[in-house]
């Protein structure tokens, strides 16, 4: 399946990165650099090749949502860095069990006619996994097309990787997040209609109805910056299950700074700046509004501190 492209087959020589991308941080942009770099210097497209759904989920080695990224933020994100064109394929059975060699002659030599790929360190392809970056330099040695390997990135001693991301996420680390990622982390939702409980309080609130397989931070009361439409605000958001009234799923719930109007229906980017304290439960709806107050004041306190003036 292709994303940007109506045919089955390239009719254009392209430089290709290759990867999951999920995330598309530090690490990756390098790599996503270089393949625009590279395209341009050889008057070709440059490309990106997916796959959908994520080999982690096709294989069941992981248990709930985990991805840091949608394919609709991908295909965003790769136009802003100077990519042409994104490919999808389909990850199934027959796809997962190619030969590394078959998947070179049938997909970057034919399909997608490549005359370079760009990959990072630890990329690997093929039936298992088998294939390793040095036998992709090999194939394409003798099918004509180059490797460039990128080293790793690394940040404060560490390798920046997707997996090293979702522990910072899952610890509800934010900055430490966005300082590999190089933005901060942000989920897309459509707001939907909830209980209705902070209109009462007088704390209205946008619940968001995020894709089941995003990844969201450890449950607790975040400093965050909405988008709407072409705006943003900022905002308090709880990621959790609203013990207080009883909730049973985990939601995101969006109190927006300064700002009442009805936006049921509309869509909210919600990126999560700074996590503030822990979901708890409270007594009665009295407790909830009085720590709502402090949470706001708090809230307010860090805009002027950290996030006034462009310091995001």
């Amino acid at each position: 399946m292709l994303s940007d492209n109506q045919t089955d087959q390239c009719v254009e020589k392209t430089v290709m990165a290759l990867g999951n991308f999920d995330g598309i941080h530090l690490g990756h942009r390098a790599i996503i650099e270089e393949t625009a770099r590279q395209a341009a210097a050889r008057g070709v497209r440059s490309a990106v090749l997916l796959l959908n759904p994520h080999p982690m989920q096709f294989f069941k080695k992981v248990s709930g949502p985990f991805l840091l990224t949608t394919l609709r933020d991908k295909r965003a994100m790769f136009k802003d860095l100077g990519i042409a064109c994104v490919f999808i394929e389909d990850f199934d059975g027959a796809f997962a069990s190619l030969p590394p060699e078959a998947f070179v002659r049938e997909y970057l030599v034919e399909k997608y006619r490549v005359s370079g790929v760009v990959v990072g360190f630890d990329y690997s392809f093929g039936r298992r996994g088998e294939g390793k970056t040095r036998h992709l330099q090999e194939l394409g040695c003798r099918e004509g097309f180059s490797v460039t390997v990128r080293e790793a990135v690394c940040i404060s001693g560490e390798i920046v990787s997707s997996s090293l991301i979702r522990s910072r996420i899952a610890a509800g680390l934010m900055e430490e997040a966005a300082q590999f990622l190089g933005y901060p982390y942000h989920v897309h939702g459509r707001v939907i209609p909830g209980s209705r409980l902070g209109r009462t309080l007088g704390f209205p609130t946008a619940n968001l109805q995020v894709d089941t397989h995003i990844l969201l931070p450890k449950k607790g009361v975040y400093l965050s910056l909405a988008r709407l439409g072409k705006k943003s605000y900022y905002a308090l958001a709880n990621v959790g299950f609203k013990p207080t009234v009883a909730g049973r799923n985990l939601s995101v719930e969006i109190h927006l700074l300064n700002f009442s109007a009805n936006i049921y229906g509309e869509e909210l980017i919600v990126s999560f700046l700074h996590r503030m304290r822990d979901e708890r439960a409270f007594k009665n709806t009295g407790e909830l509004r009085e720590q709502i107050r402090r949470d706001i004041r708090l809230g307010e306190g860090l805009i002027r501190e950290k996030y006034s003036q462009g310091k995001i």
